[in-house]
């Protein structure tokens, strides 16, 4: 495994963490707007668990006694945010679908209810190494302004096809074809916190001492679950909209294949 940095380019909310625009250490979130609807891979406990995760002590400082589940990457997200003054991304996760634009909230919850039916488990996430870096829109293919440090997993044909399939279920349809085409292979990335672009404190230097004192943050990973938010605005305004959890007893990774063979016999039927 390699560790780099590299020129790569009331349901539960954000909302919940903000007063005034501000989260509890005084951070506001980073001005980058995002946009649409976006497809996670969930890890831990529900995110309905969110809010009260990130509450604090008395005296504003992050308590790890607040955490249900002691999850390493949670607690890695919260320190990063306490420690540097940064607005905690909402819930770690990593993303499987960025920006549904092309519909209605009504209807993209619809379609994720396809994804309940077709989608019982995610193959194992490996890790090959740690980012941190900066991205500026429209600079050497960047479409975001962000600093960011993140885990990097592998992705494999079994994912890939998981992948195709989400992909198909929210674009089948769109521009007059049966879907758009999925642009390049899957880079599941699971990122620990965000900062604007000119700050300083996503680095190396920075990353390294966490991942010292959490070496499990690099082990692999099995998503608990998959979810569907908006991600419309700044990371203040994300919003649960669905999740589901998977059952490790009935759900076997492998199944998804055939389940992606059934979906499309019934869609081009």
């Amino acid at each position: 495994m390699t560790i780099l940095a590299s020129p790569d380019g009331a349901p539960a909310s954000a909302e919940n963490l903000t007063q005034n625009g501000c989260n509890h250490n005084g951070a506001e979130p980073i001005r980058f707007h995002f946009k649409g609807f976006s497809i996670w891979l969930d890890f831990g406990e529900q995110r309905s668990d969110f809010p009260s995760a990130f509450s604090t002590t008395g005296n504003g400082d992050f308590s790890e006694k607040n955490h249900s589940l002691n999850d390493d990457v949670k607690l890695a997200c919260s320190e990063m945010a306490e420690a540097h003054g940064l607005f905690p991304i909402p819930a770690p996760h990593v993303t499987v679908l960025y920006g549904i634009e092309h519909t209605s909230q009504a209807a993209v919850r619809e379609k994720f209810s396809q994804v309940r039916e077709l989608i019982k488990a995610w193959p194992v996430l490996r890790p090959i190494g740690m980012v941190a870096d900066v991205e500026l829109d429209g600079v050497n293919g960047g479409t975001m302004d962000m600093s960011w440090c993140e885990i990097t997993f592998a992705s494999s044909d079994a994912h890939e096809k998981l992948v195709d399939l989400v992909h198909q279920i929210f674009h089948a349809g769109v521009k007059g074809g049966m879907h758009e085409q999925r642009a390049g292979p899957w880079r599941p990335h699971l990122s620990i916190a965000y900062d604007n672009p000119e700050g300083k404190a996503l680095t190396m230097s920075n990353v390294l001492p966490m991942l010292a004192k959490r070496p499990s943050l690099v082990g692999d990973r099995k998503a608990t679950g998959i979810s569907l938010w908006s991600t419309e605005g700044t990371m203040g305004h994300w919003k649960l909209l669905d999740q589901i959890v998977f059952d490790e007893k009935q759900a076997t990774a492998d199944r998804s294949p055939s389940l992606l063979s059934r979906w499309r016999n019934a869609f081009y039927l």
